[in-house]
């Protein structure tokens, strides 16, 4: 096999699947986390290392972060999104407190899942005299340490698996076989998608990524990690077992997405 073959089957598989075992990223298909102003929320856990700078559905917006929570009183994973970016360019508030909470618990031994409480305050700065939203979050515990229900991630939840689209249509399992799907995402619909996934991410993405940036544009997606790549050994987005219809919805997110 030549070096130029080589390599372009390496940057395939990196954007789909190396990258994301070394850059986490944040999981999809929870429910959105909307904190208020003035309430104390705590008996919360974030999962693992947020996904700080996603780009944003429209180009003149700023980017957002990713934070992958759970309720340790119920077990419900939500996704929390907050901008990464203040109007001059610099870090947001909220992704500057809350990094610094996380690296400090990091340096003094501290592990995902970190649980943590925190209130956001309205104040007025004494310069401007403008309003600004204010996080303060304080550590709590972390790893065993953490007493409470840390759910289930949706993908992996039997009773809720979305792997397989509603949409779908099934041929009936032979014995001792198993079920297909028999209206699969075409190759042009899966050309589209990547198309798309690389007009957004020009410098390269994982399959994690693209399936963040679906759940941006959609109220309640159904489209998996599974969905995308498959559950082989070797994570390519085209692989997986998304049907014909669910990838219509892919390629008008990502459509809306980039604003064409």
């Amino acid at each position: 096999m030549s070096q130029d073959k080589k390599n372009a089957e390496f940057e395939e598989e990196w954007n789909a699947f190396g990258a994301n075992a070394v850059v986490p990223a944040r999981g999809g298909n929870n429910d959105k986390f909307k904190p208020e102003v003035g309430v104390v929320y705590d008996r919360i856990a974030i999962l693992r290392e947020p996904s700080w700078e996603i780009p944003s559905k429209n180009p003149t917006w700023a980017p957002s972060c990713a934070v992958n929570i759970v309720n340790l009183e119920d077990g419900n994973r939500m996704d929390w999104w907050f901008a990464s970016t203040s109007s001059n360019g610099r870090n947001s508030i909220f992704r500057d407190r809350l990094s610094a909470m996380l690296e400090k618990a990091k340096e003094e031994g501290h592990h995902y899942p970190i649980e943590f409480k925190f209130r956001i305050r309205e104040r007025t700065s004494n310069f401007t005299g403008n309003t600004y939203k204010e996080l303060q979050p304080i550590f709590v515990a972390s790893g065993n340490n953490i007493e409470g229900d840390l759910g289930v991630d949706p993908r992996d939840n039997p009773s809720n698996d979305m792997s397989i689209p509603m949409n779908s249509t099934f041929v009936p399992a032979p014995e001792g076989g198993s079920a297909s799907i028999t209206n699969k995402a075409t190759q042009a619909q899966w050309d589209q998608i990547n198309s798309l996934a690389k007009k957004i991410f020009p410098q390269g993405y994982t399959a994690q990524q693209l399936l963040d940036t679906i759940n941006i544009a959609v109220e309640e997606g159904n489209i998996t990690l599974q969905s995308l790549v498959g559950s082989g050994s070797i994570k390519i987005v085209g692989k997986g077992d998304l049907s014909e219809q669910n990838a219509k919805h892919v390629i008008k997110a990502l459509t809306d997405f980039l604003g064409e």
